[in-house]
């Protein structure tokens, strides 16, 4: 496989929040797994945990976004 046979793919998360369980970095890190194992895909840098606007009213627990 050379250079040329592959994609630079942005990914980012936000607001995946379930009254089940789980938050944006757990779904972000169970995606990636499932993305290593299933794809071989490989990571460019390491994933940006982006914290948001804490002014917002209707935020989440913990008012953080993922991108990979």
């Amino acid at each position: 496989m050379t250079r040329d046979d592959l994609c630079e793919l942005h990914l980012a998360f936000d607001d995946v929040d379930s009254p089940y369980g789980g938050c944006t970095t757990h779904a972000a890190t169970y995606l990636l797994g499932l993305l290593q194992h299933e794809l071989n895909v490989k990571l460019l840098d390491y994933p940006h945990l982006v914290r948001l606007n804490p002014s917002i009213p209707w935020k989440t627990r913990g008012n953080g976004a993922i991108a990979l």
